[in-house]
C-alpha cells in the first residue's frame, strides 16, 4: 500500500505514527483514544513523513492460514498540538506469494570472531537461501550457517531471503543485529574518548561497544551513565553521570591479567561537576564482576571542579590487593543531591617511573620574570 502521514512531530514524536494490525473481525469504532483489540497482531508502525512511500508487508503464514482475516490501519496523534493532516491510505493490494522469505532467523553461540546463523525455512521445499552480512552476500544450503572471521567488538546485521526451486527469490527478512564478543584489554597504553564505536547502551542513552553501566539496587536511573556530547574536552563527547540517589558506574571493558598486571598500571583522565555538590563524588575503583555492583572496591575518591583542570588526574592501582579486573568509574552520592558529573579522554597506562609534576601554574609575571609552581 501506499502511505504518508503527519502530526505531533515536534516534542512527542514517539506517539504520532500509523499501525498496521491483522487478526480476526472484532468491532472497532472510532474516537479520541481508540483502544486496539489484544487479540490483533502488529504488522508495522508508519511514523510521520509528509511525502507519499510504498510499504510491502510479508505475512506470516502461520497467521492467515485456513482462518478469515481483517486488516487493520490506525492513526494516532496525541491533542496537545498537531502537525499536518492525519493518515492517508492508498493502493492497498494483497497478492500471493510465489516465494515465501523464511520464517525466521536467529544469531545463537556468538563469540569475538564466530557466530552462528540459524534459518526457519517457511517450507520443505525450500533448502538455499541467500544471506547478507553488513555488505557482503553469499548463497547457502544448511539452516545452520557457521559465520566466521569476525572482526571483535563489531555490529553485524543479518538478512536472509530463499531462493525457491522455481528460481524465484523471496523478500529479505526483517534485519537482525548483533554484536561479537569483547576481547580483553592487553596492551597499553589504551584510550577512551567517547568518540567512536558507540553501540553499546541504547540509541538515546549510548554507550562505547564493550563497556558495561550498572546502578545501585535503589535508583530507577538505570541508563546512566552514557555518552553525551559538546560536553567532554574541546566540546566534544564525554562519559555523563547524572542522579538523584544512585551511585551509577561505567565499566571498561576487562583488563588481561595473563598480559598486564593491574598493580602496575594507572589510569588518567579529566573530569568536572558543574553542579558543585559536596555530597557527590567521583571514585574509581575495581570490580569483579560488572552486573553486580557490590564487587566494586573504591581505589580513590577524586575531588572535581566546576570544569576540567589543565592537567589529567591520576589513579594509580599500585595499592589494589584484589583480583578484580574491571576497572570503574562511580558517581558517588552522600544522601539526596543532584549530581552532573562529565568524565573524558580516559588514558589506562604503565605507571611511569618518573611522574610527571601536577598543578602547574604561573604567577607574579613581570617584564622579564615569573615565577612557576608545581606539585612534585
Amino acid at each position: 500500500f501506499d502511505w504518508n502521514c503527519m502530526g505531533e512531530a515536534t516534542s512527542d514524536y514517539p506517539y504520532v505514527y500509523m499501525t498496521v494490525f491483522i487478526g480476526s473481525p472484532v468491532e472497532v469504532s472510532a474516537g479520541s483514544y481508540v483502544t486496539t483489540p489484544s487479540s490483533l497482531t502488529n504488522l508495522g508502525d508508519f511514523l510521520g513523513d509528509s511525502t507519499w512511500n510504498t510499504a510491502v508487508i510479508t505475512l506470516d503464514g502461520s497467521l492467515v492460514a485456513n482462518s478469515v482475516q481483517r486488516i487493520y490501519f490506525r492513526w494516532y496523534n496525541d491533542y496537545s498540538s498537531g502537525s499536518g493532516h492525519g493518515a492517508i491510505v492508498d493502493n492497498i493490494a494483497i497478492s500471493e506469494v510465489s516465494c515465501a522469505r523464511p520464517a525466521s532467523i536467529a544469531m545463537t553461540t556468538i563469540s569475538t570472531t564466530t557466530a552462528t546463523l540459524t534459518i526457519t525455512s517457511a517450507s520443505e521445499d525450500n533448502g538455499t537461501w541467500e544471506v547478507s552480512l553488513n555488505d557482503s552476500t553469499f548463497i547457502v544450503t544448511n539452516p545452520v550457517v557457521e559465520l566466521e572471521n569476525l572482526t571483535p567488538a563489531t555490529e553485524y546485521q543479518v538478512m536472509v531471503r530463499t531462493i525457491c526451486n522455481s528460481g524465484d527469490t523471496s523478500v529479505w527478512t526483517v534485519p537482525i543485529s548483533f554484536i561479537t564478543e569483547c576481547t580483553l584489554i592487553n596492551t597499553v597504553p589504551h584510550l577512551f574518548d567517547f568518540e567512536s564505536d558507540l553501540i553499546g547502551g541504547g540509541e538515546y542513552d549510548p554507550l562505547p561497544v564493550c563497556w558495561n553501566r550498572i546502578n545501585s539496587p535503589e535508583s530507577s536511573y538505570s541508563e546512566y551513565p552514557y555518552v553525551t556530547s559538546y560536553s567532554g574536552i574541546n566540546s566534544s563527547n564525554a562519559l555523563y553521570f547524572d542522579s538523584y540517589y544512585a551511585n551509577a558506574s561505567g565499566i571498561p571493558p576487562a583488563i588481561d591479567a595473563d598480559a598486564l598486571n593491574l598493580q602496575g598500571l594507572q589510569i588518567s583522565f579529566y573530569a568536572k561537576h558543574p553542579n558543585g555538590n559536596s555530597n557527590v563524588t567521583l571514585e574509581v575503583g575495581v570490580m569483579t564482576d560488572p552486573t553486580n555492583a557490590s564487587t566494586f572496591v573504591p581505589v580513590q575518591s577524586v575531588t572535581l571542579q566546576d570544569d576540567y583542570p589543565s592537567d589529567p588526574l591520576v589513579v594509580t592501582f599500585a595499592n589494589y590487593t584484589g583480583n578484580g579486573t574491571y576497572i570503574a568509574f562511580r558517581n558517588a552520592v552522600n544522601g539526596y543531591a543532584y549530581s552532573s558529573i562529565y568524565v573524558d579522554n580516559i588514558t589506562l597506562e604503565v605507571i611511569p617511573t618518573c611522574q610527571a609534576p601536577t598543578g602547574v601554574t604561573i604567577s607574579s609575571v613581570t617584564e622579564n620574570s615569573a615565577t612557576v609552581a608545581w606539585t612534585e
